[in-house]
């Protein structure tokens, strides 16, 4: 299509009803292009030179002697918060990002400096993107259609909105011929790594979100194909 990259979400399931006959769950939601991301400028725009309340804010907030007093995993959760990354997942290279964005005020000129981020005002770009539309489909998407309500637009042809802004309101459509139970199901996903793989001592955050968030047992995730091996080693959700 033209180099741009659309993306479909289907959900299969199934049970057998008192006879033994097999009942479909399907639903499917696509997901148009993103807007470019590719770098920014060098290019400083006159809009950048604005003194904004946002650079103030910043300002006022990432100063040295703040950044100082964060731990690791403080500084971490700065940086998500202005969907920013440091070059490095070390602390002294989170330190030197945030005291940078601290004293220019602009998320912008850090992602400039990294060659990323978009070319539109105000286009910045979280390293968890890709989680965030899966996670916002399986809340506000799958998950209320699994609950008994209706489609959101089945009868549209195309989304009212581009997915940089959101996935609701894009074409969907299902088949429900029962309402699972969602306490006792489990969602099958493969091992992408923005599903936060669930390992046998660890429980991903994304496992225990679904469990929060919709009910669901818990998720499985298929292991990678190793010498032609496929589905080995999964555990069901206890």
């Amino acid at each position: 299509m033209g180099g741009t990259k659309v993306v479909m979400y289907l959900t299969i399931g199934y049970k057998l009803n008192a006879v033994g006959e097999p009942l479909a769950f399907v639903h499917w939601l696509c997901v148009p292009p993103q807007r470019s991301n590719k770098p920014l400028s060098d290019k400083i725009e006159a809009w950048e030179k604005e003194d904004t309340t946002e650079k103030r804010t910043l300002r006022e907030k990432y100063t040295e002697a703040y950044v100082n007093s964060l731990t690791a995993e403080g500084m971490k959760k700065e940086l998500y918060s202005i969907s920013l990354r440091s070059p490095a997942t070390t602390a002294a290279s989170m330190k030197e990002t945030l005291i940078r964005v601290g004293r220019s005020g602009s998320r912008v000129n850090e992602l400039r400096q990294r060659k990323k981020g978009g070319q539109e005002k105000g286009e910045l770009r979280s390293h968890t993107q890709t989680s965030y539309y899966f996670s916002e489909y399986l809340s506000q998407c799958l998950g209320t259609y699994a609950a008994g309500d209706d489609l959101w637009s089945a009868g549209d042809n195309e989304c009212k909105l581009s997915a940089d802004l959101g996935i609701r309101g894009c074409p969907d459509g299902g088949k429900r011929e029962y309402l699972p139970s969602l306490r006792d199901n489990t969602l099958m996903m493969d091992n992408a790594a923005y599903h936060q793989y669930t390992t046998e001592n660890t429980v991903s955050a994304f496992h225990k979100w679904v469990q929060d968030k919709l009910g669901l047992k818990g998720v499985v995730f298929t292991p990678p194909i190793v010498h032609g091996s496929t589905l080995q080693n999964m555990r069901i959700p206890s």
